[in-house]
């Protein structure tokens, strides 16, 4: 993104926040910014700084209303997000690309916990399906034969997505991982942008020999299905409350069924009293939610976690 377009959609972003001030005697509070900046380690031009320092102070102020509320089932908390606006939040998600589909118990599905594998942080590739596709094959593979392997998103970023870091469709992944299967990261390393393929140089350590949608909204068969086969990848709407969630069972009315722009891979189930929830995995870090893990309500197909979902029928080394 070039300055004369980040200027303009920040000044955008800007005059939004003016005119939610209105009437308002709300002052910015810099040293709690100064403070955020410091945490997060970044680093703007003071024209930028006074930009983002609006725009924190408007998330901060939904954060604060949100916990406030007494009823709600979720906490939202300040994370790296905290200044930036929706659109530039959603590059983190697939490319901006919302796609139309065609007492309190935890129960983990994989053993020991050691099939999850470490979160990753996409950062600035804004393709959550590559990131959510690694785990979910190294996680299946692991399931299998008790070893996690990390897997390559490089090799998915150069060869598989024809967008590169800009979004991926699930399904053009999971032909690629099909036919061509996945080097390990340690073979292909990552550099974060698209360059040409090499995936005839690196060692090939896992590979899908089948995967299969879950019908549309049915939960019983999504449980079923992550029993047997210990993870499942999902698409998702990732609202403004998604992005500031902490902790708690997320739920939130507003979002959609059926225009999905992120991904997670879903590794377990639990109930706190008599809500249930799906265990998630992101892709945005251990700064943000759980240590980089959300409960999602379950039962009601929550934000579409079960409107696109997927299972590999089988994977191997």
């Amino acid at each position: 993104m070039n300055h004369l377009t980040l200027y303009f959609l920040l000044t955008i972003a800007l005059a939004c926040v003016v005119c939610e001030n209105l009437g308002s005697s709300h002052n910015l509070n810099l040293e709690n910014f100064d403070n955020y900046l410091n945490r997060y380690e970044k680093d703007y031009s003071d024209m930028e700084k006074k930009l983002r320092a609006n725009i924190f102070e408007t998330n901060l102020r939904r954060i604060k209303k949100h916990n406030s509320n007494p009823d709600a089932s979720y906490k939202m908390g300040i994370n790296h997000f905290t200044d930036l606006t929706s659109e530039e939040i959603a590059a983190y998600n697939m490319g901006n690309q919302k796609i139309q589909n065609k007492p309190n118990t935890q129960l983990k599905i994989l053993s020991a916990g050691g099939c999850d594998g470490e979160v990753k942080e996409q950062g600035q590739c804004g393709s959550a399906a590559l990131y959510t596709l690694t785990d979910t094959l190294a996680s299946c593979v692991c399931h299998n034969d008790n070893e996690f392997v990390d897997l390559s998103v490089q090799e998915l970023i150069d060869c598989a997505s024809k967008y590169g870091c800009n979004g991926a469709y699930p399904v053009d992944l999971f032909k690629y991982t099909k036919e061509n299967g996945l080097c390990s990261a340690s073979s292909y390393k990552y550099t974060g942008q698209q360059n040409q393929c090499k995936n005839k140089t690196c060692d090939k350590v896992a590979k899908i020999s089948g995967y299969e949608m879950i019908p549309a909204g049915d939960e019983t068969t999504m449980l079923n299905m992550l029993k047997q086969h210990g993870s499942i990848f999902a698409l998702f709407d990732a609202t403004v409350s998604f992005e500031m969630y902490s902790s708690g069972v997320y739920s939130d009315a507003s979002c959609s069924k059926t225009k999905l722009d992120h991904t997670l891979q879903v590794t377990g189930y639990g109930s706190k009293g008599s809500v249930d929830y799906w265990i998630c995995k992101n892709t945005w870090g251990t700064d943000w939610g759980m240590s980089g893990y959300v409960w999602i309500k379950r039962g009601n197909n929550e934000c579409g976690i079960a409107q696109e979902s997927y299972y590999f029928t089988g994977c191997a080394k």
